[in-house]
């Protein structure tokens, strides 16, 4: 008998890409490489390929939510993560972004429950476990969700998962205690002085049970810092290695340390997190406007901090003379124009110069000239060096003022945008808010301006 060799089986031919999923992985690969418009582009192209109120044109307008959001268009991105759930209340990612908008409202109850919806649909996503261990109550869950988090492969920067290590051994130290517990007076406002040096504002702290002492009113800083000295001399334990990113994008691991009190006037947040600034001599302490958050924070002029345990933020702002501030990524954004384009810059009083975003100009088609060699933003990991300067005449207008922009500086700013998770076009220092009198009003998300005294 003759053996018959059998062969393989015959393969059938590779199937070609499906062209709506095709373009919605393109559109995010786009938007993930920070080219928003070749996003928005691709992401339009799948919605316009895609069957009407199918998973994939809710896949594709999730994308195109990402990459609105991404731009800072988050208007837009709320109403894409919505029309991408009409169309399928199935889709993980419409969930997670619009969780994402959501806390820049912000509206933390919300963004918790699209956050589960997220989490239900999708167990081992490590972005949503890691924003919803930021908003569960309980201890003991934040705790398990940053654990799963850790066990999963590593999905993001280094430093995020590093930072998340932090997190578990401050959670773990802290035991039962819960972190920010406020104590101070009900009823009221009152009012804390500021100072002002070198054009920023500063006010008394007392860290510890130690002597009060200046720390920088900071809205473009999400946390707290303290110098390495006044951890000596408080013999705080230092807990883990965390990761702090600057304007200019360079990084830095410093201890990260647990403050048993924090005192601002007759108000005192127990057991704070805040990182201990390493480098020669008694560091700069920062505090983040955004701690305050729960007292209603409101300064006026820049002299005076005003406080309110009670206050509660009014629904809108007046019609008058008050401009809306958004809550993202930790910073205060504020909208403003140049040449009548629109910009979104971050609200940062502890900036003594303005400057804009070279991405943005590249946009608006700006002209930029080189940059020289002076020091345009000084942070606490080293100083973002001019890349350039607007060389011809621009017209820049931001609540209460309008200023012309040559010579302004021009920063590479992807790193604060990456930071803050949407884009951010420029920084507007106290430089530019001097020329008026200012009240930012943090708990109503509002600024009010007025013409200097």
């Amino acid at each position: 008998m003759l053996a018959v060799a059998q062969g393989a089986p015959p393969q059938s031919p590779p199937q070609p890409p499906d062209p709506v999923e095709d373009l919605t992985r393109r559109s995010r690969e786009r938007t993930e490489a920070d080219d928003f418009a070749g996003g928005l582009h691709l992401a339009r192209q799948a919605l316009a390929a895609a069957p009407p109120r199918s998973p994939a044109a809710a896949r594709a307008r999730a994308a195109l939510g990402e990459a609105l959001f991404r731009a800072g268009d988050l208007e837009g991105a709320g109403a894409a993560f919505r029309r991408s759930l009409g169309e399928s209340r199935d889709h993980a990612e419409a969930w997670s972004g619009l969780a994402r908008v959501l806390l820049t409202v912000p509206d933390y109850q919300g963004a918790g429950r699209a956050l589960r919806r997220a989490q239900a649909l999708a167990p081992d996503d490590a972005k949503v476990l890691r924003r919803l261990a930021g908003l569960v109550v309980s201890r003991e869950e934040s705790l398990a969700l940053y654990r799963r988090y850790l066990e999963l492969p590593a999905a993001e920067d280094p430093e995020v998962i590093d930072n998340v290590r932090a997190w578990v051994a401050l959670l773990e130290h802290v035991g039962e205690r819960k972190l920010y517990r406020l104590e101070g007076p009900g009823d009221g406002a009152h009012a804390v002085g500021l100072a002002r040096v070198g054009g920023v504002p500063w006010v008394e702290v007392s860290v510890g049970g130690l002597a009060p002492r200046r720390f920088l009113l900071d809205s473009g800083a999400s946390g707290v810092t303290v110098p390495a000295t006044m951890v000596q001399r408080l013999e705080l334990k230092h807990l883990a290695e965390f990761t702090i990113r600057g304007v200019s994008g360079a990084t830095d691991k410093a201890p990260f340390v647990l403050l048993p009190a924090l005192s601002v006037g007759p108000f005192t947040f127990h057991d704070v997190p805040a990182v201990a600034v390493k480098g020669a001599g008694d560091a700069p302490a920062i505090l983040g406007l955004s701690l305050l958050a729960p007292l209603a924070p409101a300064m006026e002029e820049w002299r005076r901090l005003s406080l309110a345990r009670d206050g509660g933020a009014p629904a809108g702002c007046p019609r008058q003379d008050w401009w809306r501030l958004r809550p993202v990524g930790g910073i205060l954004r504020v909208d403003a124009t140049l040449d009548g384009a629109p910009l979104r810059l971050a609200l940062d009083t502890g900036a003594a110069r303005s400057a804009l975003s070279r991405a943005a100009l590249e946009r608006l088609e700006v002209e930029v000239a080189p940059g020289g060699p002076a020091l345009a933003i000084r942070g606490i990991t080293g100083a973002a060096r001019d890349v350039g300067r607007v060389r011809r005449s621009s017209r820049l207008a931001f609540p209460g003022g309008e200023v012309n922009a040559r010579g302004l500086p021009v920063l590479d700013l992807s790193a604060l945008s990456r930071s803050a998770g949407s884009e951010i076009d420029g920084i507007l220092g106290v430089d530019l808010l001097g020329s008026g009198t200012y009240q930012v009003d943090h708990g109503a998300g509002r600024l009010r301006v007025g013409p200097k005294k």
